[in-house]
């Protein structure tokens, strides 16, 4: 319907329909866009982890030092 339609046309960072009071939760992005836009960037949710991480795979392994020896075999268990 309109309100289908509106949510699609309308060009806003930020808008509620159907809700009582259109709060974004906080791991959403807000503020703003065009002239609206507030701050250096858009520092809260997805965009603002992106903008300030460097994320990093690391793979490991630590062994129990009574062990005894370095084994780079493949893991049996």
């Amino acid at each position: 319907g309109a309100a289908r339609r509106f949510q699609t046309e309308i060009q806003v960072g930020m808008i509620g329909i159907n809700v009582p009071i259109p709060v974004p939760v906080a791991y959403y992005s807000f503020g703003g866009w065009k002239d609206s836009l507030f701050g250096a960037n858009k520092a809260y949710g997805p965009a603002g982890f992106d903008f300030f991480t460097q994320e990093k795979a690391i793979t490991s392994r630590w062994l129990d030092p009574s062990h005894g020896g370095i084994n780079l075999g493949f893991p049996q268990n």
